[in-house]
């Protein structure tokens, strides 16, 4: 079965600040390095076999990645796949904007950002789960590491397989959300979250 390893990005700035970024970035705190570098020990540990990378063309993602490759010989040798499919919902006028002030709940978006030229969650939810298949597709005899972001996490893991008892993960900067793919189906099932 492969499988596929879902990460979000380290702590950035805004991260710790409480600023909703969406397509905006800022760079990754102190913290948000060990986040990365956590996982990336994490992952070596397991000895998981990741045969493709890919990531969020956000700076934020790519920065992440960029300090796991640097850890990591084996993911160093492997090409980058920059893919669309996992950038950040777009929260249109919003982004840049404290948390606190937002009309509402950012993970659960629905259609209220599409009205201020953002994205609705059902768009978001289809992106991300039908680039994600189409990746998976693309490398199938390769576990994949896919690097993203909280919220479009959060709609994939609404849409994937799993028990129905299982808790909803935290989605905290530097988890990985762990999926097994079935191909023949096109099935992804949830399987756990870490947070190293």
């Amino acid at each position: 079965m492969q499988r596929l390893y879902l990460m979000r990005h380290g702590e950035t700035q805004s991260n710790a600040a409480g600023i909703l970024q969406g397509g905006l970035d800022s760079p990754l705190t102190e913290r948000g390095a060990a986040q990365a570098q956590a996982a990336d020990s994490w992952m070596r540990s397991r000895a998981a076999k990741i045969g493709a990378v890919c990531t969020s063309p956000l700076g934020r993602a790519r920065q992440t990645l960029e300090i796991m490759r640097n850890a990591d010989s084996h993911l160093a040798a492997l090409p980058i796949e920059v893919e669309p499919c996992l950038s950040e919902l777009r929260y249109g006028a919003f982004e840049g904007h404290a948390l606190g002030d937002l009309p509402d709940d950012p993970w659960k978006p629905g259609e209220t950002y599409r009205a201020h030229g953002g994205e609705a969650q059902a768009d978001t939810s289809v992106r991300i789960v039908h680039g994600l298949a189409r990746i998976m597709r693309k490398h199938p005899d390769a576990d994949v590491l896919a690097i993203s972001h909280g919220t479009v996490m959060g709609l994939f893991w609404a849409a994937s397989s799993r028990n129905r008892t299982c808790p909803p993960p935290s989605l905290d900067n530097g988890c990985i959300l762990i999926f097994d793919f079935d191909r023949t189906r096109g099935v992804f099932t949830y399987l756990e979250e870490i947070v190293p």
